[in-house]
């Protein structure tokens, strides 16, 4: 007889397609095959606070103490009775690093209200682990655990492409009011004298204004599908992902997938804990020098072949079926 496990799935209300929640589209229906899954029906409340609805408090009560597991996608945990064990996932540490005080204040306690009952933790990346443990002490039973995001491989096929043109420089985005560092890739398509085809949703006031200022081509194109971005992704000259900070990086491990050559921030530490040496790296600061030494490697075809080479084997270790097998593996462990 398969385990209960009780999936939260919270996050759908936070972000309810793309980023993270995406991870739980995969994840959870491959976790049916193990456990008999039961969907958590969430209430929320608000905060008197402008900038969101919040809906950590709210609590799952078995009644009848027939769940062996209680899996939160984000900030939430069982009432005190429930008698399974009970564990969730640390996406980031981004709230803690850049929010507002009352903000950071809130995710705090919340994220520590939830280190008190926790039996496991699963951080979705080592640079992840170790900005967590910085600010915050795990309960003397607790395990945790790395496990990176997974992709689907069968939702598109990866397949090499080496360009004869300029193509177009991609960048993936999605904003809740802004998108991250766009600054940097509206600089480096100028630099380049490269279209930039964005796939999120539409421009901010401010952000069409510097794509007039620098007088950029550029394209937007928002609902698109899986197999859509991996078409943008495979025919692109590259994804700009210029993150100075995040829990893992999807997009990365997607267009390495495809052997698209992804071009991160040099000061981000976050890319070289998670990935190695998989991206090309370029300074924030980046001069005319640095984007023609860019151009002549992303078009010469040995060095794009060995970069994107090593992209792929990167990615290799995020595919669905390990990915479950790891969480599933933990599961039982607890």
């Amino acid at each position: 007889m398969s385990a209960n496990l009780v999936f939260d799935p919270i996050i759908f209300k936070l972000q309810s397609r793309g980023g993270i929640s995406s991870i739980f589209e995969l994840l959870i229906p491959d976790l049916r095959s193990s456990f008999n899954v039961i969907d958590f029906k969430y209430k929320f409340i608000d905060y008197l606070v402008p900038w969101k609805k919040v809906y950590y408090f709210s609590q799952f009560v078995d009644r009848k103490c027939e769940s062996h597991y209680f899996f939160s996608s984000y900030l939430s945990r069982p009432n005190k009775k429930f008698r399974g064990k009970y564990f969730f996932i640390i996406h980031d540490c981004i709230n803690e690093e850049y929010s507002s005080n009352i903000k950071r204040f809130f995710h705090m306690i919340l994220t520590k209200r939830c280190l008190q009952r926790a039996d496991g933790i699963i951080f979705v990346s080592e640079y992840t682990r170790i900005e967590f443990l910085k600010r915050y002490n795990l309960n003397g039973r607790c395990r945790d655990i790395v496990i990176g995001n997974p992709i689907k491989p069968d939702l598109f096929i990866p397949r090499q492409r080496i360009l004869n043109n300029d193509g177009f420089l991609l960048f993936i985005g999605n904003r809740l009011m802004h998108y991250k560092n766009f600054d940097f890739a509206v600089r480096l398509s100028a630099s380049a004298g490269i279209k930039l085809c964005v796939i999120g949703q539409p421009f901010s006031t401010g952000e069409m204004d510097k794509i007039k200022l620098y007088g950029i081509q550029f394209e937007l194109h928002s609902d698109v599908d899986h197999l859509s971005k991996f078409q943008f992704l495979s025919s692109a000259l590259a994804l700009i992902y210029p993150s100075f900070i995040e829990g893992f990086g999807i997009p990365i491990i997607e267009a390495q997938h495809v052997f698209c050559p992804v071009i991160s921030v040099k000061e981000a530490d976050w890319v070289k804990a998670n990935f190695g040496n998989s991206t090309y790296e370029m300074p924030s600061d980046f001069k005319e020098i640095d984007v023609k030494i860019m151009l002549n490697n992303l078009k010469d075809e040995v060095f794009r072949a060995e970069l994107t080479e090593r992209g792929k084997a990167n990615s290799e270790n995020f595919i669905l079926p390990k990915i479950a097998s790891k969480y599933k593996d933990f599961i039982y462990s607890l």
